[in-house]
């Protein structure tokens, strides 16, 4: 009993050490000895203590890492926790035990592909508190540009089983050392080669200004929204971008636009034209409109530096719950769907906007976090990314703060400088690299420009995509799973005879 409750205790750790590597604590490195521990404690454990020891592991981690939930919905804040906590206890199921080696051929991956599903199942997935995303400020992050976000997870997993292949006292067990050796290998190799897979040189740059407006936070905006002062602030921000300064776009975050009318109808549209033409600037616009009485798209629209209308992109992946409510009349009565009274349209194109500044990968917020929409950019053509955004309603600084770990992500991925623009912050430019060239506060009216490089080419993510890294977790658990079939068989043919 004792042993046991150590083993609580310590899985429990585990997913707080794996919570604090996230934004806001941004303790990058805890997640390599969060799952080191996690994987010690799994390792020859029974299938019983296994689910378990998952289930509290994931439960301290989603309790911290899904705070933010807390201010839309207490009980949709635990019962999303006690969800995935349940989908890691199943997944420690998976993982063998009989040996280091079946141990970490089956841990690595099965970890991998939870993180995986829970970013894309169900409703589109919650790729929010994900623990890969942390990880891009690791030594490892040169590997998003050969399998993105998924084969950071799969490393950083990866890493945590070195660790505990080197420093348990399992380590001179047979096949222990090797296994520890040859995993390196792989992950080592797989960081240099994202070194030398970049989308080439620059082929032209453009200078770029985003006004913030700036405001409270916290406030949701179908119960406090204030349509009219988010207009006006986004429009005097802008105003104080001196005259003479020579500019190539200027950014609006998300929905800063907000119209009970069609856009060209409003009055809203004369004043962003006539700021696009007094900057003689490309002028990208966050605008929502009705569809209809129960519908209103979530638009980016690009006008020239005539104060022309050129283009539009109409967001695809809406936010379950937060702009469209899914089987409304089933959740109808697990709570208030009024909340949500009316349901985003989704597009279906790819994010790109062809302007006089170049051709712009444009996600819509929520969008920066998922990897095929930046990756359907860069195929329809873009040369730089765009992310205009709307965090006002997130009181505390982790959901905006990790919405910018996630831009990071995508500009590494795909070789591709971004610029985030929000109405009360974050508002950043971000160079391919990751690097946050500059960042706004949250809260202030303020401006932040920056120069963003246009890429042509194409790193090996923007090739390939994740579905690789996917097929070959898929394949390594298949592979356990034969071993330990095949042993069992040749077990009761032993005792037959």
């Amino acid at each position: 009993m004792k042993k046991r409750l150590i083993k609580y205790g310590i899985s429990i750790l585990s997913g707080l050490l794996i919570a604090l590597s996230l934004p806001p604590f941004k303790l990058w490195f805890l997640a390599f000895i969060g799952f080191a521990l996690f994987s010690a404690q799994l390792y020859q454990a029974n299938k019983k203590l296994r689910f378990e020891l998952g289930f509290l592991c994931a439960f301290v981690q989603f309790l911290i890492s899904l705070n933010w939930v807390t201010g839309f919905s207490i009980p949709g804040y635990f019962v999303l926790t006690i969800v995935y906590s349940f989908a890691w206890g199943a997944t420690s199921l998976v993982v063998s035990s009989s040996t280091f080696l079946k141990h970490a051929v089956s841990f690595i991956p099965a970890f991998t592909l939870i993180d995986y599903l829970k970013t894309h199942f169900p409703f589109g997935g919650l790729p929010i508190g994900s623990f890969s995303i942390g990880e891009v400020s690791s030594p490892f992050v040169s590997a998003l540009t050969v399998g993105g976000e998924t084969l950071l997870s799969l490393i950083t997993v990866t890493v945590g089983v070195i660790l505990h292949g080197l420093l348990s006292r399992h380590r001179n067990e047979k096949n222990t050392a090797s296994t520890t050796i040859v995993i390196a290998i792989i992950i080592g190799s797989l960081d240099i080669l994202g070194t030398y897979s970049t989308s080439g040189a620059s082929i032209g740059s453009i200078s770029v200004a985003i006004p913030q407006g700036g405001g409270t936070r916290g406030l949701r905006a179908v119960i406090n929204g204030n349509e009219e002062q988010v207009f006006n602030n986004a429009v005097n921000a802008t105003l104080e971008i001196p005259k003479s300064k020579k500019l190539d776009l200027i950014l609006w975050p998300e929905d800063v636009v907000g119209l009970d009318t069609n856009l060209k109808n409003s009055i809203d549209n004369s004043v962003i034209s006539n700021l696009a033409k007094t900057y003689h600037a490309t002028l990208i616009a966050g605008v929502t409109e009705p569809s209809g009485n129960n519908s209103f798209f979530n638009l980016a629209v690009a006008y020239s530096s005539n104060g022309k209308i050129t283009g539009s992109y109409l967001k695809v992946h809406r936010v379950p719950f937060g702009e469209y409510v899914p089987m409304r009349s089933f959740f109808a009565h697990f709570g208030n769907v009024n909340l949500v009274p009316k349901n985003a349209v989704a597009g279906t194109k790819p994010g790109l906007l062809v302007t006089a500044a170049g051709k712009l990968g444009v996600m819509i917020s929520y969008e920066c976090f998922y990897g095929n929409r930046a990756l359907a950019s860069i195929d329809a053509g873009a040369t730089v990314l765009i992310v205009p955004t709307n965090t006002a309603s997130y009181k505390s600084i982790q959901v905006p703060l990790e919405e910018v770990y996630a831009s990071r992500i995508r500009a590494i991925e795909t070789g591709r400088d971004l610029a985030q623009a929000a109405p009360t912050g974050y508002s950043a430019v971000i160079t391919r690299d990751g690097t946050i060239k500059t960042m706004s506060n949250l809260g202030n009216m303020q401006v932040v420009y920056g120069t963003l490089n246009l890429y042509k080419g194409k790193t090996i993510y923007d090739n390939v995509g994740p579905l690789p890294t996917v097929f070959i977790c898929i394949f390594l658990l298949l592979l356990v799973l034969l071993f330990n079939l095949k042993s069992l068989h040749l077990e009761k043919t032993k005792e037959i005879a």
